[in-house]
Protein backbone atom coordinates (compact mmCIF):
# COMPACT_ATOMS: atom_id res chain seq x y z
CA UNK A 1 0.00 0.00 0.00
CA UNK A 2 2.72 2.62 0.72
CA UNK A 3 4.87 2.00 -2.44
CA UNK A 4 1.34 2.24 -4.47
CA UNK A 5 1.27 5.68 -2.97
CA UNK A 6 4.34 7.07 -3.61
CA UNK A 7 3.84 5.69 -6.88
CA UNK A 8 0.59 8.06 -7.17
CA UNK A 9 3.00 11.29 -6.58
CA UNK A 10 5.63 10.67 -9.35
CA UNK A 11 3.98 11.74 -12.34
CA UNK A 12 3.21 14.90 -10.48
CA UNK A 13 6.99 15.35 -9.10
CA UNK A 14 8.16 14.65 -12.49
CA UNK A 15 6.09 17.53 -14.44
CA UNK A 16 6.99 19.78 -11.79
CA UNK A 17 10.62 18.99 -12.07
CA UNK A 18 10.59 19.50 -16.09
CA UNK A 19 8.34 22.38 -15.85
CA UNK A 20 11.37 24.55 -13.62
CA UNK A 21 14.09 23.05 -15.94
CA UNK A 22 12.19 24.82 -18.94
CA UNK A 23 11.72 28.16 -17.09
CA UNK A 24 15.29 28.18 -15.66
CA UNK A 25 16.48 27.67 -19.40
CA UNK A 26 14.73 30.70 -20.26
CA UNK A 27 16.02 32.88 -17.65
CA UNK A 28 19.82 31.69 -17.77
CA UNK A 29 19.85 31.71 -21.87
CA UNK A 30 17.26 34.10 -23.44
CA UNK A 31 18.84 34.21 -26.62
CA UNK A 32 17.59 30.44 -27.22
CA UNK A 33 13.54 31.26 -26.20
CA UNK A 34 10.82 31.10 -29.21
CA UNK A 35 9.79 34.14 -29.33
CA UNK A 36 7.38 35.86 -32.53
CA UNK A 37 9.47 36.36 -35.52
CA UNK A 38 8.26 40.26 -35.70
CA UNK A 39 9.58 40.89 -32.42
CA UNK A 40 12.83 39.35 -33.49
CA UNK A 41 13.23 41.99 -36.28
CA UNK A 42 13.08 45.05 -34.00
CA UNK A 43 16.13 46.40 -32.27
CA UNK A 44 16.22 47.19 -28.80
CA UNK A 45 18.02 50.84 -29.66
CA UNK A 46 15.20 51.63 -32.20
CA UNK A 47 12.40 51.45 -29.55
CA UNK A 48 14.40 53.10 -27.01
CA UNK A 49 14.51 56.31 -28.90
CA UNK A 50 12.71 59.55 -28.73
CA UNK A 51 13.21 62.23 -31.36
CA UNK A 52 12.31 65.83 -30.79
CA UNK A 53 11.28 67.50 -33.84
CA UNK A 54 11.18 71.29 -34.02
CA UNK A 55 9.79 73.68 -36.86
CA UNK A 56 8.46 77.21 -36.53
CA UNK A 57 4.51 77.16 -37.97
CA UNK A 58 4.34 80.83 -38.72
CA UNK A 59 7.02 79.47 -42.11
CA UNK A 60 5.30 76.96 -42.84
CA UNK A 61 2.04 76.63 -45.46
CA UNK A 62 1.76 73.11 -45.15
CA UNK A 63 3.00 71.68 -41.34
CA UNK A 64 0.90 68.26 -41.88
CA UNK A 65 2.96 67.76 -45.45
CA UNK A 66 6.13 68.49 -43.42
CA UNK A 67 5.19 66.16 -41.08
CA UNK A 68 4.68 63.22 -43.18
CA UNK A 69 7.20 64.16 -46.02
CA UNK A 70 9.71 63.85 -42.81
CA UNK A 71 8.48 60.25 -41.24
CA UNK A 72 8.31 58.78 -45.13
CA UNK A 73 11.65 59.82 -45.98
CA UNK A 74 13.52 59.03 -42.37
CA UNK A 75 11.85 55.94 -41.76
CA UNK A 76 10.83 56.92 -37.88
CA UNK A 77 7.89 55.63 -36.53
CA UNK A 78 5.29 58.33 -35.81
CA UNK A 79 5.22 57.11 -31.67
CA UNK A 80 9.13 57.95 -31.43
CA UNK A 81 8.52 61.38 -32.97
CA UNK A 82 7.23 64.24 -31.11
CA UNK A 83 6.88 67.08 -33.44
CA UNK A 84 6.79 71.14 -32.19
CA UNK A 85 5.87 74.44 -34.24
CA UNK A 86 4.87 76.67 -32.19
CA UNK A 87 8.23 78.64 -31.29
CA UNK A 88 6.27 80.37 -28.43
CA UNK A 89 6.49 76.99 -26.21
CA UNK A 90 9.25 75.04 -27.16
CA UNK A 91 10.95 73.02 -24.04
CA UNK A 92 13.43 75.26 -22.50
CA UNK A 93 14.91 73.76 -19.48
CA UNK A 94 18.24 71.03 -20.28
CA UNK A 95 15.29 68.72 -17.87
CA UNK A 96 12.86 68.92 -20.83
CA UNK A 97 15.14 68.20 -23.03
CA UNK A 98 17.22 65.16 -21.85
CA UNK A 99 14.41 63.02 -22.13
CA UNK A 100 15.30 63.02 -25.88
CA UNK A 101 18.08 61.32 -27.20
CA UNK A 102 17.67 63.21 -30.94
CA UNK A 103 16.67 66.74 -31.30
CA UNK A 104 15.57 68.05 -34.75
CA UNK A 105 15.53 71.68 -36.10
CA UNK A 106 13.60 72.35 -39.21
CA UNK A 107 13.94 75.82 -40.65
CA UNK A 108 13.67 77.54 -37.13
CA UNK A 109 14.98 81.03 -36.79
CA UNK A 110 16.40 80.22 -33.08
CA UNK A 111 16.73 83.88 -32.67
CA UNK A 112 12.89 84.60 -32.74
CA UNK A 113 12.25 81.28 -30.41
CA UNK A 114 10.39 83.33 -27.87
CA UNK A 115 12.43 81.49 -24.75
CA UNK A 116 15.87 81.39 -26.75
CA UNK A 117 17.68 82.64 -23.45
CA UNK A 118 17.11 79.69 -21.51
CA UNK A 119 16.20 77.04 -24.76
CA UNK A 120 19.64 78.01 -26.50
CA UNK A 121 21.78 77.17 -23.85
CA UNK A 122 19.45 74.17 -22.64
CA UNK A 123 19.85 72.97 -26.44
CA UNK A 124 23.90 73.62 -26.44
CA UNK A 125 23.93 70.90 -23.28
CA UNK A 126 22.21 68.68 -24.34
CA UNK A 127 24.96 67.63 -27.02
CA UNK A 128 27.99 69.48 -25.57
CA UNK A 129 27.19 68.26 -21.95
CA UNK A 130 24.76 65.25 -22.07
CA UNK A 131 26.30 63.82 -25.24
CA UNK A 132 23.28 63.63 -27.56
CA UNK A 133 22.79 64.33 -30.78
CA UNK A 134 21.35 66.94 -32.59
CA UNK A 135 20.06 67.30 -36.36
CA UNK A 136 19.54 70.64 -38.62
CA UNK A 137 17.57 71.37 -41.74
CA UNK A 138 18.25 74.69 -43.31
CA UNK A 139 19.66 77.81 -41.76
CA UNK A 140 18.24 77.62 -38.54
CA UNK A 141 19.90 81.30 -37.27
CA UNK A 142 19.23 84.40 -38.55
CA UNK A 143 22.52 86.33 -39.92
CA UNK A 144 21.29 89.37 -39.30
CA UNK A 145 21.21 88.59 -35.53
CA UNK A 146 24.76 87.51 -35.60
CA UNK A 147 26.19 90.81 -36.47
CA UNK A 148 23.92 92.29 -33.70
CA UNK A 149 26.16 94.63 -31.00
CA UNK A 150 23.43 95.88 -29.41
CA UNK A 151 19.38 96.21 -29.39
CA UNK A 152 17.26 98.99 -28.90
CA UNK A 153 13.65 98.94 -27.77
CA UNK A 154 10.62 101.58 -28.10
CA UNK A 155 8.00 102.26 -25.96
CA UNK A 156 7.63 103.24 -22.73
CA UNK A 157 7.84 99.92 -21.24
CA UNK A 158 10.77 98.19 -23.28
CA UNK A 159 11.49 95.29 -20.56
CA UNK A 160 8.32 93.49 -21.92
CA UNK A 161 9.82 93.44 -25.52
CA UNK A 162 11.65 90.69 -26.78
CA UNK A 163 15.30 90.90 -28.55
CA UNK A 164 17.52 88.94 -30.23
CA UNK A 165 20.23 88.18 -27.53
CA UNK A 166 23.56 88.36 -30.18
CA UNK A 167 26.00 86.56 -27.61
CA UNK A 168 23.61 83.47 -26.67
CA UNK A 169 22.50 83.20 -30.62
CA UNK A 170 26.36 83.41 -31.89
CA UNK A 171 26.79 80.64 -29.26
CA UNK A 172 24.05 78.41 -30.49
CA UNK A 173 25.62 78.72 -34.47
CA UNK A 174 28.70 77.85 -32.84
CA UNK A 175 28.08 74.47 -32.40
CA UNK A 176 26.89 73.75 -35.93
CA UNK A 177 29.68 72.30 -38.28
CA UNK A 178 27.96 74.56 -41.07
CA UNK A 179 29.19 78.32 -41.31
CA UNK A 180 25.87 79.96 -42.89
CA UNK A 181 27.00 83.10 -44.82
CA UNK A 182 26.54 86.04 -46.79
CA UNK A 183 26.53 84.22 -49.98
CA UNK A 184 28.68 87.06 -52.22
CA UNK A 185 31.29 89.47 -50.66
CA UNK A 186 31.51 92.86 -52.36
CA UNK A 187 34.04 96.12 -52.76
CA UNK A 188 32.27 99.69 -53.17
CA UNK A 189 34.19 102.29 -53.32
CA UNK A 190 31.61 105.33 -52.97
CA UNK A 191 33.24 108.48 -55.30
CA UNK A 192 31.60 111.75 -54.11
CA UNK A 193 32.43 115.03 -56.12
CA UNK A 194 33.74 117.73 -53.65
CA UNK A 195 33.58 120.70 -56.10
CA UNK A 196 32.72 124.34 -54.41
CA UNK A 197 29.03 123.69 -55.48
CA UNK A 198 28.39 120.95 -53.32
CA UNK A 199 28.23 123.53 -50.47
CA UNK A 200 25.29 124.89 -51.84
CA UNK A 201 22.01 123.28 -50.35
CA UNK A 202 23.68 121.54 -47.75
CA UNK A 203 24.81 118.82 -50.18
CA UNK A 204 27.59 118.04 -49.23
CA UNK A 205 26.38 117.50 -45.15
CA UNK A 206 23.74 114.78 -46.99
CA UNK A 207 26.16 112.91 -48.42
CA UNK A 208 28.62 112.38 -45.57
CA UNK A 209 25.02 111.42 -43.99
CA UNK A 210 24.21 109.27 -46.66
CA UNK A 211 28.05 107.29 -47.20
CA UNK A 212 27.53 106.65 -43.11
CA UNK A 213 24.45 105.31 -43.66
CA UNK A 214 25.18 103.09 -46.50
CA UNK A 215 27.63 101.22 -43.99
CA UNK A 216 24.77 99.56 -42.00
CA UNK A 217 24.36 97.29 -45.44
CA UNK A 218 27.25 95.69 -45.52
CA UNK A 219 28.43 92.68 -43.90
CA UNK A 220 31.42 91.20 -42.36
CA UNK A 221 32.75 90.09 -45.70
CA UNK A 222 32.27 93.34 -47.30
CA UNK A 223 35.08 96.48 -48.46
CA UNK A 224 34.44 99.97 -48.56
CA UNK A 225 36.32 102.93 -49.65
CA UNK A 226 35.63 106.57 -50.31
CA UNK A 227 37.56 109.10 -52.63
CA UNK A 228 36.56 112.60 -53.80
CA UNK A 229 37.14 114.42 -57.13
CA UNK A 230 37.23 118.40 -57.41
CA UNK A 231 40.52 119.20 -59.26
CA UNK A 232 41.78 116.32 -58.33
CA UNK A 233 40.98 112.96 -56.76
CA UNK A 234 41.54 112.15 -53.56
CA UNK A 235 41.26 108.93 -51.35
CA UNK A 236 39.81 109.92 -48.49
CA UNK A 237 39.47 106.24 -47.37
CA UNK A 238 41.72 103.35 -48.51
CA UNK A 239 39.79 100.07 -49.27
CA UNK A 240 38.69 99.13 -45.76
CA UNK A 241 36.82 96.40 -44.21
CA UNK A 242 33.31 96.74 -43.20
CA UNK A 243 34.08 95.84 -39.95
CA UNK A 244 36.15 98.75 -39.93
CA UNK A 245 33.08 101.23 -39.76
CA UNK A 246 34.70 103.73 -36.92
CA UNK A 247 37.60 104.44 -38.85
CA UNK A 248 35.56 105.09 -42.22
CA UNK A 249 33.24 107.67 -40.63
CA UNK A 250 36.16 109.50 -39.15
CA UNK A 251 37.28 109.64 -43.00
CA UNK A 252 33.78 110.42 -44.24
CA UNK A 253 33.56 113.81 -41.97
CA UNK A 254 36.89 115.29 -43.23
CA UNK A 255 35.55 115.51 -46.92
CA UNK A 256 35.33 119.24 -47.65
CA UNK A 257 34.04 121.05 -50.89
CA UNK A 258 36.34 123.44 -52.92
CA UNK A 259 37.02 123.61 -56.73
CA UNK A 260 35.89 122.22 -60.12
CA UNK A 261 34.53 119.10 -61.40
CA UNK A 262 36.59 116.39 -63.18
CA UNK A 263 35.47 113.18 -63.28
CA UNK A 264 38.11 111.27 -64.73
CA UNK A 265 40.83 111.61 -61.91
CA UNK A 266 38.00 110.25 -59.65
CA UNK A 267 36.94 107.15 -61.41
CA UNK A 268 40.65 106.25 -62.04
CA UNK A 269 41.59 106.62 -58.59
CA UNK A 270 38.24 104.76 -57.64
CA UNK A 271 38.58 101.72 -59.93
CA UNK A 272 42.83 101.62 -57.93
CA UNK A 273 40.94 101.11 -55.22
CA UNK A 274 38.66 98.03 -56.14
CA UNK A 275 39.76 96.35 -59.03
CA UNK A 276 41.94 93.77 -57.73
CA UNK A 277 40.00 92.77 -54.64
CA UNK A 278 38.71 89.88 -54.29
CA UNK A 279 35.59 90.20 -53.88
CA UNK A 280 32.85 88.80 -55.75
CA UNK A 281 31.09 92.33 -56.74
CA UNK A 282 32.96 95.56 -57.21
CA UNK A 283 31.21 98.15 -57.77
CA UNK A 284 31.56 102.58 -57.97
CA UNK A 285 28.88 104.85 -56.57
CA UNK A 286 29.69 108.21 -58.57
CA UNK A 287 27.64 110.88 -56.66
CA UNK A 288 27.89 114.27 -58.80
CA UNK A 289 25.96 117.89 -58.84
CA UNK A 290 27.87 119.85 -61.23
CA UNK A 291 29.22 119.26 -65.34
CA UNK A 292 32.52 118.25 -65.57
CA UNK A 293 35.59 119.87 -67.83
CA UNK A 294 36.28 116.76 -69.41
CA UNK A 295 34.76 115.47 -73.13
CA UNK A 296 32.18 113.08 -72.92
CA UNK A 297 34.24 110.94 -75.30
CA UNK A 298 37.44 110.81 -72.85
CA UNK A 299 35.24 109.84 -70.07
CA UNK A 300 33.65 107.07 -71.55
CA UNK A 301 36.23 105.56 -72.33
CA UNK A 302 37.66 105.54 -69.40
CA UNK A 303 34.28 103.82 -68.03
CA UNK A 304 34.81 100.97 -70.81
CA UNK A 305 38.31 100.44 -69.33
CA UNK A 306 36.68 100.04 -65.57
CA UNK A 307 34.09 97.63 -66.87
CA UNK A 308 36.78 95.76 -68.73
CA UNK A 309 37.88 94.78 -64.92
CA UNK A 310 34.49 93.49 -63.91
CA UNK A 311 33.89 96.95 -61.93
CA UNK A 312 29.79 98.33 -62.61
CA UNK A 313 29.54 102.23 -62.22
CA UNK A 314 26.52 103.63 -60.88
CA UNK A 315 25.23 107.27 -60.81
CA UNK A 316 23.41 109.58 -58.70
CA UNK A 317 22.65 113.13 -59.83
CA UNK A 318 22.13 115.61 -56.87
CA UNK A 319 19.93 118.42 -58.40
CA UNK A 320 21.79 119.16 -61.74
CA UNK A 321 19.27 120.01 -64.33
CA UNK A 322 21.11 120.36 -67.06
CA UNK A 323 20.56 118.22 -69.95
CA UNK A 324 24.16 117.44 -71.12
CA UNK A 325 25.21 116.60 -66.96
CA UNK A 326 21.92 114.41 -66.98
CA UNK A 327 22.76 112.66 -70.44
CA UNK A 328 26.09 112.02 -69.20
CA UNK A 329 25.66 110.26 -66.01
CA UNK A 330 22.87 108.56 -67.41
CA UNK A 331 25.07 106.98 -69.94
CA UNK A 332 28.39 106.83 -67.75
CA UNK A 333 25.24 103.64 -65.87
CA UNK A 334 24.47 102.34 -69.03
CA UNK A 335 27.76 101.49 -70.19
CA UNK A 336 29.04 101.03 -66.88
CA UNK A 337 26.21 98.26 -66.58
CA UNK A 338 25.31 100.38 -63.53
CA UNK A 339 21.86 102.38 -62.40
CA UNK A 340 20.94 105.89 -62.14
CA UNK A 341 19.26 108.38 -59.93
CA UNK A 342 18.09 111.93 -60.00
CA UNK A 343 17.90 113.60 -57.00
CA UNK A 344 15.68 116.79 -56.94
CA UNK A 345 16.91 117.95 -53.61
CA UNK A 346 19.89 117.26 -51.17
CA UNK A 347 17.16 115.76 -48.55
CA UNK A 348 16.68 112.98 -51.18
CA UNK A 349 20.74 111.99 -51.48
CA UNK A 350 20.60 110.04 -48.39
CA UNK A 351 17.75 108.11 -49.28
CA UNK A 352 19.15 107.38 -52.91
CA UNK A 353 22.81 106.24 -52.10
CA UNK A 354 20.98 103.68 -49.80
CA UNK A 355 18.76 102.21 -52.49
CA UNK A 356 21.79 101.96 -54.37
CA UNK A 357 23.89 100.02 -52.32
CA UNK A 358 20.90 98.17 -50.99
CA UNK A 359 20.48 97.52 -54.63
CA UNK A 360 23.78 96.11 -55.39
CA UNK A 361 23.38 93.98 -52.61
CA UNK A 362 20.22 92.35 -53.49
CA UNK A 363 21.03 89.03 -54.93
CA UNK A 364 23.75 88.26 -52.40
CA UNK A 365 23.77 89.25 -49.04
CA UNK A 366 21.47 86.98 -47.24
CA UNK A 367 22.52 83.09 -47.25
CA UNK A 368 19.54 82.09 -49.86
CA UNK A 369 20.10 80.17 -53.05
CA UNK A 370 17.75 79.64 -55.70
CA UNK A 371 16.14 79.63 -59.06
CA UNK A 372 18.14 77.67 -61.21
CA UNK A 373 15.76 76.00 -63.67
CA UNK A 374 17.57 72.87 -63.66
CA UNK A 375 18.44 73.19 -60.05
CA UNK A 376 21.63 72.71 -58.40
CA UNK A 377 23.48 69.28 -59.18
CA UNK A 378 24.63 67.83 -55.56
CA UNK A 379 28.40 66.45 -54.66
CA UNK A 380 29.13 63.26 -52.73
CA UNK A 381 32.44 65.20 -50.94
CA UNK A 382 33.19 61.94 -49.21
CA UNK A 383 31.87 58.72 -50.25
CA UNK A 384 33.34 56.16 -47.16
CA UNK A 385 31.16 58.42 -45.11
CA UNK A 386 28.48 55.87 -43.56
CA UNK A 387 25.81 58.40 -44.42
CA UNK A 388 26.24 57.50 -48.23
CA UNK A 389 26.85 53.62 -47.97
CA UNK A 390 25.68 52.21 -51.34
CA UNK A 391 24.81 55.73 -52.92
CA UNK A 392 26.72 56.47 -56.41
CA UNK A 393 24.61 59.43 -57.18
CA UNK A 394 22.48 62.27 -55.32
CA UNK A 395 19.06 64.34 -57.19
CA UNK A 396 19.68 67.27 -57.49
CA UNK A 397 18.17 70.38 -55.03
CA UNK A 398 16.56 73.73 -55.91
CA UNK A 399 17.43 75.37 -52.78
CA UNK A 400 20.04 75.42 -50.53
CA UNK A 401 21.22 78.46 -47.41
CA UNK A 402 24.90 79.21 -48.45
CA UNK A 403 27.30 77.69 -46.36
CA UNK A 404 31.07 76.90 -45.36
CA UNK A 405 32.57 73.81 -43.43
CA UNK A 406 34.03 74.38 -40.31
CA UNK A 407 37.29 73.47 -39.79
CA UNK A 408 37.63 70.08 -38.13
CA UNK A 409 33.90 69.12 -39.64
CA UNK A 410 33.79 66.76 -42.05
CA UNK A 411 31.84 67.82 -45.30
CA UNK A 412 30.15 65.26 -46.60
CA UNK A 413 27.96 66.74 -49.83
CA UNK A 414 28.43 69.91 -51.56
CA UNK A 415 27.40 72.20 -54.57
CA UNK A 416 28.13 75.23 -56.84
CA UNK A 417 26.06 77.82 -58.29
CA UNK A 418 26.20 80.69 -60.51
CA UNK A 419 26.68 84.65 -59.36
CA UNK A 420 24.05 86.62 -60.93
CA UNK A 421 24.97 90.30 -61.89
CA UNK A 422 23.29 92.91 -60.46
CA UNK A 423 22.57 94.55 -63.67
CA UNK A 424 22.21 92.13 -66.64
CA UNK A 425 22.65 88.36 -67.32
CA UNK A 426 23.99 85.97 -65.32
CA UNK A 427 27.98 86.05 -64.37
CA UNK A 428 30.60 83.61 -65.45
CA UNK A 429 31.25 83.39 -61.48
CA UNK A 430 30.88 80.09 -59.66
CA UNK A 431 30.88 79.57 -56.25
CA UNK A 432 30.77 76.18 -53.99
CA UNK A 433 28.81 75.93 -51.39
CA UNK A 434 28.55 73.13 -48.55
CA UNK A 435 25.71 71.09 -47.97
CA UNK A 436 25.61 68.67 -45.80
CA UNK A 437 28.66 68.50 -42.92
CA UNK A 438 28.94 66.55 -39.06
CA UNK A 439 31.15 66.85 -36.65
CA UNK A 440 31.60 66.63 -32.62
CA UNK A 441 30.53 69.00 -30.47
CA UNK A 442 31.61 67.90 -26.64
CA UNK A 443 30.51 64.79 -25.92
CA UNK A 444 27.59 65.00 -28.52
CA UNK A 445 27.14 65.08 -32.33
CA UNK A 446 25.95 68.17 -34.64
CA UNK A 447 24.84 67.16 -38.46
CA UNK A 448 23.78 69.87 -40.63
CA UNK A 449 22.02 69.37 -43.92
CA UNK A 450 21.64 73.09 -45.74
CA UNK A 451 18.81 72.33 -47.75
CA UNK A 452 14.78 72.70 -46.40
CA UNK A 453 12.04 70.31 -45.95
CA UNK A 454 9.68 72.38 -46.64
CA UNK A 455 10.29 75.53 -48.00
CA UNK A 456 9.39 76.17 -52.09
CA UNK A 457 11.65 78.71 -54.33
CA UNK A 458 9.97 82.09 -54.17
CA UNK A 459 8.84 81.81 -50.44
CA UNK A 460 10.83 84.73 -49.41
CA UNK A 461 10.17 86.98 -52.89
CA UNK A 462 6.34 86.43 -51.81
CA UNK A 463 6.43 87.66 -48.52
CA UNK A 464 8.58 90.46 -49.43
CA UNK A 465 6.29 91.46 -51.88
CA UNK A 466 2.95 90.58 -49.73
CA UNK A 467 4.98 93.80 -47.51
CA UNK A 468 5.74 96.19 -49.98
CA UNK A 469 1.99 95.37 -50.93
CA UNK A 470 3.54 94.79 -55.03
CA UNK A 471 2.95 91.18 -55.77
CA UNK A 472 2.90 90.66 -59.32
CA UNK A 473 -0.03 88.40 -60.84
CA UNK A 474 2.96 87.07 -62.78
CA UNK A 475 4.99 84.11 -61.03
CA UNK A 476 8.32 82.80 -62.22
CA UNK A 477 8.08 79.25 -63.60
CA UNK A 478 10.24 78.01 -60.70
CA UNK A 479 7.86 79.08 -57.32
CA UNK A 480 6.06 75.92 -56.79
CA UNK A 481 8.99 73.67 -56.94
CA UNK A 482 10.10 72.95 -53.16
CA UNK A 483 13.60 72.92 -52.66
CA UNK A 484 14.11 69.45 -51.60
CA UNK A 485 10.68 67.19 -51.85
CA UNK A 486 12.04 65.57 -55.02
CA UNK A 487 15.55 64.99 -53.53
CA UNK A 488 14.05 62.89 -50.41
CA UNK A 489 11.06 61.51 -52.52
CA UNK A 490 14.03 58.93 -54.52
CA UNK A 491 15.27 56.45 -53.70
CA UNK A 492 18.48 57.80 -52.79
CA UNK A 493 17.55 60.37 -50.68
CA UNK A 494 15.34 58.63 -48.73
CA UNK A 495 18.68 56.09 -48.37
CA UNK A 496 20.50 59.35 -47.80
CA UNK A 497 18.59 60.53 -44.65
CA UNK A 498 17.63 57.48 -42.63
CA UNK A 499 21.62 56.95 -42.51
CA UNK A 500 22.55 60.45 -41.47
CA UNK A 501 20.05 60.71 -39.16
CA UNK A 502 21.00 57.09 -37.93
CA UNK A 503 24.36 57.49 -37.93
CA UNK A 504 24.12 61.56 -36.36
CA UNK A 505 21.80 59.19 -33.63
CA UNK A 506 24.83 56.68 -32.84
CA UNK A 507 27.37 59.30 -33.84
CA UNK A 508 29.40 57.31 -36.09
CA UNK A 509 30.67 59.33 -38.58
Amino acid sequence: MKTKGKMKFLPLLLSFFLVSCVNQRKTVNPSTSQEPEENLSSSPTEKENRILFLSDKTRLTEEEDLKNRFLSASGYKAENVTFQSDITSYPSRIEELDTYDQIILSDVDVSQVQQKDTFLPALRSFVEEKGKSLFTFGNVVSLDSLTTEETETSGEDSSSVEEPTPLVTTAFHEMLPLQYDYAASHAICLLIDSSGSMDTDNRMAKAKQGAIACLDYLSDKDYISVVTFSDTAKTVQSLTSAKNKDQVITSINTIKSEGGTEIIPGLKAASNQIADSNADYKSILLLSDGDPFEQENTIMRQVRNIVKKDVSISCINISNNSSAAIALLKKISKVGEGSYIYCRTSETLGYAMKTLVKKNLKFSHGSVVEGAEEGYSVSLTDTNNNSLQGITALPSLYGFDYATTRKDAKEILSTSFSLPKIYGENNSKTKDSSLFATWKFGNGFVSSFASSLGRKVGDLQEKEEEEDSTSSSEAPTTETKSWSKDFFSSSGGTLFLKQALKANRDQDY
